[in-house]
């Protein structure tokens, strides 16, 4: 039997596994755009700004009401924070090289002491003995999209798109 209440410690949060970053869409090729699956994570800026490029907005959310970009990003337990015009993220691996992250939003474990906020600690893939790899284009233009709600009620055309997002990730034996 499994135990019905978490005595080990006082984290509350949920695990975002490869699984789920293979298979939702992702705007920005971030897998940090998902941790707004978690209940309690509010995004606070505009959803263009998801960009992956953009580490201030991917950054730019608050979890449990706490304080805007006052949270702690870990990479395989390593603090990944940018200081910079706020709290952002240093580095956002893509997407392929993500195993699973867990957003954190109550943190009242001892180890979690740097933030007035949730803490996210993502994990990457590890290597293996075969060598693999994957490349990817994804391929955005006007005539693949839908009009928007607003841009339909006004009765006026789709704007321009256009957007290609390419690039590969391969691993194997070090």
């Amino acid at each position: 039997d499994a135990p019905i209440l978490e005595t080990s410690n006082a984290n509350r949060g949920t695990v975002i596994d490869s699984h789920r970053i293979a298979e939702l869409p992702l705007q920005s090729r971030s897998p940090m755009a998902l941790a707004t699956l978690v209940a309690g994570v509010n995004y606070n800026a505009q959803a263009i700004y998801l960009r992956p490029f953009d580490n201030g907005a991917l950054a730019d959310w608050s979890m449990n009401g706490g304080a805007n970009r006052n949270n702690e990003f870990l990479l395989d337990g390593v603090p990944n924070n940018a200081n910079i015009n706020g709290n952002n993220i240093a580095y956002v691996p893509p997407a392929e090289a993500v195993q699973e992250f867990k957003v954190a939003t109550n943190s009242y474990d001892a180890q979690y002491g740097r933030t007035a906020g949730g803490v996210v600690n993502m994990s990457l893939k590890s290597g293996t003995n075969n060598l693999h790899g994957v490349g990817y284009e994804f391929y955005r233009r006007k005539w693949l999209d839908a009009n928007s709600f607003l841009l339909n009620a006004a009765n006026k055309p789709k704007v321009d798109h256009y957007l290609d997002q390419y690039g590969f990730s391969i691993d194997g034996p070090v």
